[in-house]
């Protein structure tokens, strides 16, 4: 990808005031100068402005590269990026952490670290063209987008290079990554466009009113980075009714495969791949429950097994979970956590569940769900959870303990937690 392509016109707001992309691209070469030899550098920093600095330098010097926030950098980590090859540059002292092995580089090579959500994160290796998954979008409305997820990570680096790529795309970033803070920022910079995991909209929903969240301008919200669910879906588009809604499935390795925008939980059915035609295009398998993806924007090009289990509803294929953690054996009976947590988000008074396991003598284990409610005030008692499961789910499936939280539990990058 050409450096010309770089829409330097476009415009990056923050609490420290606006600036345009050249302006921040030209700063960033000047300080990086010294290291810009280094045939692969990992450029680690806390600036969230900078980061994206660093991301428009690398496309329009096409180095081999690599960003990381500076709390994503642990020493074993930093063991495993000098050992690959890569030099560290600290964006705020400067300092440099020289590679341990030399790297052949590849120029417009960008590697990105996975989020660690389902186990230890990975490295990744994309090209430009890989990330830039937007490139046929033409004539787009102009946009200011919300850059909610964590710097480097693959759902980042979709928000940046359509910003480094498209006109007329601002980003308004912030320093605390926290929903309020997010949705304050938002606010006060007129956002039009949000993309955002699930959880940050749960969050958001339970912390701000309806009528704090109508001071939003919001014409386009974008879902992904979790499974997404109808209740959300409902929410969202009775808060913001002149949204267009639109849901995204996605990965480090798989790159973008699905994009709905018929305000519908899942796919639809027939866009199940019976052949393997139209490779330019992602396309989609479900083999033995477990979806399976080819892309034009994968880190390979055969077929990747995803590992999240789907099952075919009314014509749509629904994405439930993780293959490996989505079952509880109880007395011998497999569990789906994921049915589960439907039941329980169709709950009037619930915003948020996870469903869990603890271990029982004779039966193994038994449910356990987490529980946030809506308010405070919609609180409910157990016997009422209870109840309402037990009329639409068998006996053994129905939740024996129940936890109510105070707030949603998530990771840096706003998902929610796992365990």
């Amino acid at each position: 990808m050409a450096s010309s392509s770089l829409q330097t016109g476009n415009r990056i707001h923050s609490a420290a005031g606006t600036t345009t992309l050249g302006e921040l691209v030209a700063a960033f070469a000047v300080k990086i100068s010294a290291h810009a030899e280094s045939a692969a550098l990992a450029l680690i920093g806390t600036s969230p402005v900078e980061l994206i600095a660093a991301a428009a330098w690398l496309a329009q010097t096409q180095t081999d590269g690599l960003i990381l926030p500076a709390d994503r950098l642990s020493p074993e980590l930093q063991a495993r990026l000098t050992e690959r090859g890569y030099a560290l540059v600290d964006l705020d002292s400067g300092a440099i952490t020289p590679a341990v092995k030399n790297l052949t580089p590849k120029p417009g090579r960008v590697s990105l670290l996975t989020s660690g959500t389902t186990g230890e994160p990975k490295i990744v290796e994309h090209t430009w063209d890989t990330l830039f998954t937007m490139a046929r979008v033409k004539g787009g409305r102009a946009a200011n987008w919300l850059l909610t997820y964590q710097p480097g990570t693959y759902a980042w680096w979709q928000m940046v290079t359509m910003a480094l790529f498209l006109p007329e795309q601002s980003l308004t970033v912030t320093a605390e990554r926290t929903p309020v803070a997010l949705t304050q920022a938002a606010i006060a910079h007129g956002v039009t466009a949000i993309s955002a995991t699930p959880t940050f909209w749960r969050m958001v929903l339970l912390q701000f009113s309806p009528d704090e969240l109508r001071a939003l301008p919001v014409r386009q919200l974008t879902l992904g980075g979790e499974a997404v669910d109808q209740p959300i879906l409902d929410r969202l588009r009775a808060q913001f009714p002149d949204a267009t809604l639109t849901h995204i499935y996605a990965s480090s390795e798989a790159g973008a495969a699905i994009v709905v925008r018929d305000g519908r939980e899942g796919f639809p059915g027939e866009w199940l791949s019976a052949s393997e035609a139209a490779a330019d295009s992602p396309q989609l398998q479900i083999r033995e429950g477990i979806l399976w993806i080819r892309s034009p924007y994968a880190t390979q090009a055969d077929w990747m097994c995803s590992g999240d289990l789907c099952e075919v509803r009314d014509g749509r294929v629904i994405i439930l979970g993780r293959e490996q953690s989505t079952f509880i054996n109880v007395g011998g009976a497999k569990v789906p956590a994921h049915e589960v947590e439907r039941v329980l988000r169709a709950h009037p008074a619930v915003m948020w569940c996870r469903v869990g396991r603890r271990k029982a003598p004779l039966l193994g284990e038994l449910v356990i769900a987490d529980i946030v409610f809506k308010s405070p005030d919609a609180r409910v008692p157990d016997a009422e959870l209870t109840r309402f499961c037990g009329e639409r789910l068998s006996e053994h499936m129905v939740p024996r303990f129940w936890n109510v939280l105070a707030a949603i539990p998530a990771t840096e990058n706003l998902k929610t937690k796992l365990n």
